[in-house]
């Protein structure tokens, strides 16, 4: 019997010690979204508002500045963003909630936010777009995969290449496509690239660094979602990235 008692015991501690890990990583996901998520899309607001006043200053020199400094405050609000959707993930901290809405609108709008990215490197991106197209699903965090598999094109090609957003219809089911004609990837990266322990990540096309949670980030979003997930690359001919989502 003591010896059942004292397993009990080990065991409503470990629970007590789980509990308050739990709560820490809570208070360290609202630190990082309030307490440094807000000041910087305050940032980000005032940068968009100096970028605008540029406009009209004949000074190629300070427009080519904060267009550089607007560019960086949304690649640093955006890698804070996974930071909080991974981590949040890996603990189940998050709320699911599946809803109907358009992709193609997602689509849309995602195309619209890289387009400043896209026009740096003197990329083209261009969005298939066809009549709208409802699916099933967590709409922010779909849009977040999306992002993610865009981000990481754009990351990855070179001036003159071009992504393609795109559904496709497969086998009686519905696909998100993200095609480029980027880099692309070899055998060994490929198999390893959902694999949080390796311990670096390539440089892009433009010296571009990341915390090379991207593409984990949108997987763990996908099996969620239950989708059937479908990456094909080979080194110089680019990279397709294809995701199965429910129709409705």
């Amino acid at each position: 019997m003591e010896e059942v008692s004292a397993e009990s015991t080990e065991l409503i501690e470990a629970k007590k010690q789980v509990q308050d890990l739990k709560e820490q990583l809570d208070k360290f996901y609202n630190i990082i979204s309030l307490e440094l998520g807000s000041p910087l899309k305050s940032l980000k607001s005032m940068v968009d508002l100096v970028q605008m006043d540029m406009e009209s200053v004949d000074n190629p020199s300070a427009k080519e500045s904060v267009r550089y400094l607007n560019l960086q405050m949304e690649k640093l609000l955006f890698q804070m963003s996974n930071l909080i959707e991974w981590s949040s993930l890996q603990v189940k901290n998050y709320t699911y909630r599946p809803e109907s809405f358009d992709i193609q609108q997602v689509l849309a709008n995602i195309a619209a936010f890289y387009a400043k990215q896209v026009s740096s490197k003197d990329i083209e991106l261009i969005h298939d777009e066809t009549p709208k197209v409802n699916v099933l699903g967590d709409k922010r965090m779909i849009r977040q995969a999306v992002s993610n598999f865009v981000a990481n094109s754009v990351k990855f090609c070179k001036k003159g290449d071009k992504i393609t957003l795109s559904i496709e219809n497969i086998d009686n089911k519905l696909f998100v496509s993200i095609k480029d004609t980027g880099i692309g990837m070899g055998k060994a990266k490929l198999q390893n690239i959902f694999n949080p322990s390796r311990k670096s990540t390539q440089k892009g096309t433009s010296n571009e660094s990341g915390l090379g949670l991207g593409m984990i980030t949108a997987k763990a979003i996908l099996d969620l979602h239950e989708s059937e997930l479908q990456i094909v690359s080979e080194q110089g001919k680019g990279t397709t990235v294809k995701f199965s989502l429910q129709a409705e």
